[in-house]
């Protein structure tokens, strides 16, 4: 009886976190919930869900590179390389002084086939300060 009453106890408390979770999430209204909510949706692998996230957080605030960057992992994570590509760039004419965005952007020509274009990203985000000497040596060789 005791297992039971624990297990019947913990499934109820499981089913109020995600009542929360859901009422929560269905009253994002600014940029931020829309990303966190995105961000939440992305870890979870609801990679369509993050992206529809992530666009409306850019409807929002079209001016915020991360948000971009962000929806271009979730496109990369679909294998939509030419939409991450196209978002990393976006993230980049935003803050061109970020390493990550580089070398993510790189990452993604990487598996589209553009092996140049992964290389140029590569050294760049490295002149910005990141350690890419591994993924240099694999898209400049």
């Amino acid at each position: 009886m005791g297992f039971y009453f624990k297990l019947n106890t913990m499934r109820k408390l499981l089913l109020i976190i995600v009542l929360i979770s859901l009422g929560l999430a269905a009253t994002a209204q600014t940029a931020e919930e829309y990303y966190n909510r995105g961000v939440s949706k992305r870890i979870l692998e609801d990679y369509k869900g993050a992206i529809a996230d992530y666009t409306k957080a850019i409807e929002l605030d079209p001016n915020n590179s991360d948000f971009y960057y962000n929806r271009g992992l979730s496109k990369y994570y679909l294998e939509d390389y030419y939409g991450a590509i196209a978002d990393h760039t976006k993230s980049i004419e935003i803050d061109p002084n970020d390493s990550d965005f580089y070398y993510n952007r790189g990452i993604v020509k990487y598996y589209s086939g553009d092996k140049n274009g992964a290389c140029k990203d590569a050294r760049k985000a490295e002149d910005l300060g990141m350690d890419t000497s591994s993924f240099i040596e694999a898209a400049c060789s």
